[in-house]
């Protein structure tokens, strides 16, 4: 298997498969439009499922969230604990690439961080798992599942398990 880095990836492939704090990831860029459809397409999923944007500077996407949809207690709700293993559903505003929810997900994993800086925007990303499959906890699996896509070297965070989910405006959780 062919490790390859954030930087070769990018100018190669749309979509490229990385370690996250839990499992195996499949992403891209949030501004490769044709990467998204990549992603759909790999995964066998329906083209509108909410997608996962997953982002190691807060405010690269707090701009995306429409703020005044939400309650003061969800607020404080997200505040307290964006920066813990956990995925967002918010309601968005008008300068979000996707609406009117976007998955958002705040992340310390170096790899992700690493990605992010070398393209210079947040991830869309979902397991490297076909859809409603289970998730993948080594690169093998992944390379097996999505021959060709490449992937990056790194190591899972040790969490052994996808995200959990939240949704702001619902105020439950979804997983």
């Amino acid at each position: 298997m062919s490790m390859i880095t954030p930087i070769e990836t990018l100018k190669k492939r749309d979509c490229f498969i990385y370690p996250t704090e839990g499992v195996w990831g499949i992403g891209a860029s949030v501004w490769a439009r044709g990467a998204v459809a990549q992603l759909n397409s790999l995964k066998e999923r329906p083209v509108d499922q909410d997608l996962l944007c997953v982002t190691c500077v807060a405010d690269s996407v707090t701009h995306w969230v429409d703020w005044e949809k939400v309650g003061q207690e969800q607020k404080e709700f997200y505040r307290q604990y964006a920066w813990d293993f956990i995925t967002f559903i918010c309601p968005t505003t008008e300068y979000a690439p996707y609406g009117p929810f976007l998955a958002i997900r705040l992340s310390e994993h170096p790899v992700i961080a690493a990605i992010e800086k070398h393209i210079g925007s947040p991830l869309w990303s979902s397991s490297a798992n076909k859809s409603g499959q289970p998730p993948v906890a080594e690169p093998a699996q992944a390379a097996e599942i999505f021959p060709g896509i490449p992937i990056i070297d790194g190591s899972l965070g040790g969490q052994g398990h996808p995200s959990r989910i939240y949704h702001l405006i619902e105020k439950r959780w979804l997983r």
